[in-house]
């Protein structure tokens, strides 16, 4: 097994660091700018108007 030397923990500390830093940024970028876009978006309602649609479809085939 290999040593764990000052080096080797150097650079294990700058891979969390650098690991934590693109999952902060990922989180804000999400939370901050893509969330807040649906915010309005009412999926409710699609979701209720796309199962009339269907089913008046199949209504007009029989």
């Amino acid at each position: 097994m290999a040593e764990l030397t000052i080096n080797n923990l150097i650079k294990i500390i700058i891979a969390v660091v650098v690991l934590i830093a693109v999952i902060l940024g990922v989180y804000l970028s999400f939370n901050n700018y893509i969330i807040p876009y649906f915010k309005g978006f009412d999926f409710g309602m699609i979701l209720i108007t796309t199962r009339n649609f269907i089913n008046r479809k199949a209504r007009e085939r029989k």
